[in-house]
C-alpha cells in the first residue's frame, strides 16, 4: 500500500460516488448559475432556470423509480415540457426559457463519448450497446416532449 492510498481513498473507475441528499440544492443552484452563463440568459431569468432544472431532475428521479431505465428521461422530459407549457400560458414569455436549460440536464451526451471510446478500444459490442442506449434515451426525451405538447398546449401551438 502506498502513501497516496493511505491519504486518499480511491474507488474503482466506474464506481459511482454517493453524495449526501443535502448537496442536491447547492448543486441545482450551481447548475442554474452555469446555465445562465452558458445560454447567455438574463440574471432575472435565474429563478425560472432553477425551476426548470429542479423539475427535470425530479422527473428523472421519479421515472427511474418505475423500474425501466428509459422511464427516467421520459418522465423528466414530460414533466419539464408540461411545466414549460403551463408557465408559458401563465407568465413566462416563451417555453424555451424552461425547456433549454432543463433539457441540458437530461441529454445523455456521456453515452455517446463512452460508445465512441469503446468502439475505438476494440470493444465493439459494448460500443454498439452504449450507442443504442444513447439513441433510446434520446427517443425517450423526444417522446416526453411530444406527450407534454399534446397534453398542455401554449397559445402558440393551440
Amino acid at each position: 500500500m502506498s502513501v497516496a492510498e493511505l491519504l486518499v481513498s480511491v474507488g474503482k473507475p466506474d464506481e459511482a460516488i454517493a453524495f449526501p441528499r443535502w448537496m442536491m440544492l447547492p448543486a441545482l443552484v450551481l447548475v442554474s448559475l452555469g446555465s445562465i452563463f452558458r445560454f447567455q440568459a438574463r440574471l432575472a431569468d435565474g429563478p425560472w432556470i432553477l425551476l426548470a432544472s429542479a423539475v427535470a431532475l425530479a422527473g428523472t428521479k421519479l421515472g427511474a423509480r418505475l423500474g425501466n431505465p428509459l422511464m427516467g428521461p421520459f418522465v423528466g422530459a414530460l414533466l419539464l415540457g408540461l411545466a414549460a407549457n403551463l408557465f408559458a400560458r401563465l407568465r413566462v414569455p416563451t417555453p424555451q426559457l424552461l425547456l433549454v436549460p432543463g433539457l441540458a440536464l437530461l441529454v445523455p451526451g456521456s453515452f455517446g463519448l463512452r460508445s465512441l471510446n469503446s468502439m475505438l478500444s476494440g470493444e465493439s459490442t459494448a460500443g454498439i450497446d452504449q450507442g443504442f442506449q444513447m439513441f433510446m434515451m434520446a427517443i425517450a426525451l423526444v417522446a416526453g416532449l411530444l406527450f407534454s405538447n399534446a397534453l398542455v398546449k401554449t397559445e402558440a401551438n393551440s
